[in-house]
């Protein structure tokens, strides 16, 4: 019998939009959609940078075109940046830093975002910290930040995933949707409840520091592995980039599901 107090799949919430994220039955988790969001916001930078190379003879003419259709290649993304990078160091004798931040300059972005372009940190983290997002993975919700409005966002979205997924919410007892939270700004996580969530104060004070004990390491998903096939793996060849970038805020191994694992 279908639970209606149970959220079964995994989504993003993405202010107020919900995007279906579970990557065991669909073409994109919850990383590949993050990825997405990152490198998309800036596909027509980095091609334009390329072709100015080439008008100035400091890069070799090549495929540099990255707009495929509305589908994000990541992998084409940090190549062509790769191969833009090398071409500065040969031609302009830049060191590598210097190269980088060319490179960045250009994009028009910071240090933090320039490293997730460079396959460094966690692009799930990053668009929860930078745009809010919220992460649903069954009954258990991932964010950063919490406050009194931020609960009130949770509840919203913990009701709009449960239509979703079973409609008519007439029967729905909120005392009996349970949920998890975790707050990756200040490390906690809590039990709650949907009924305190819908309530004027902040429910559920965040007392016990997020570990790691549901969380065993995961092997990172690639487009062979079974659970992630339709995926876009999370490159797992040394970056020679890793030497430069100085990953800032947290620093521990604490994803929770089902499909995905979080380092950062």
């Amino acid at each position: 019998m279908d639970n209606i107090h149970e959220i079964r799949g995994e989504y993003w919430v993405q202010g107020g939009y919900i995007d279906f994220a579970d990557g065991d039955v669909g073409d994109r988790n919850h990383e590949g959609i993050a990825l997405d969001a990152v490198f998309g916001s800036h596909l027509d930078d980095l091609s334009s940078l390329a072709e100015d190379l080439v008008d100035e003879e400091i890069l070799e003419p090549g495929d540099y075109d990255l707009d495929s259709y509305g589908e994000v290649d990541h992998e084409k993304f940090q190549r062509v940046m790769m191969n833009i990078t090398d071409a500065l160091q040969d031609e302009k004798e830049l060191d590598q830093e210097s190269a980088n931040r060319y490179v960045r300059e250009h994009l028009g972005c910071d240090e933090e975002t320039f490293g997730i372009l460079q396959g460094q940190g966690d692009a799930r983290i990053y668009m929860m910290k930078r745009e809010g997002w919220i992460a649903v993975r069954s009954n258990n919700v991932e964010l950063f930040g919490y406050n009194a409005d931020r609960q009130k966002e949770v509840a919203r979205s913990i009701r709009d995933v449960l239509h979703e997924e079973h409609g008519d919410e007439q029967e729905l007892d909120p005392s009996q949707v349970e949920l998890s939270i975790g707050d990756f700004q200040s490390m906690k996580s809590w039990n709650t409840t949907l009924q305190e969530l819908e309530q004027p104060q902040v429910a559920a004070q965040q007392a016990s520091p997020i570990t790691t004990t549901y969380n065993k390491p995961m092997p990172v998903p690639t487009k062979d592995t079974e659970e992630n096939k339709y995926s876009q793996p999370v490159p797992s060849k040394p970056n020679p980039w890793n030497s430069a970038w100085k990953q800032s805020g947290l620093g521990t191994d604490m994803w929770r599901g089902t499909s995905e694992s979080i380092t950062f």
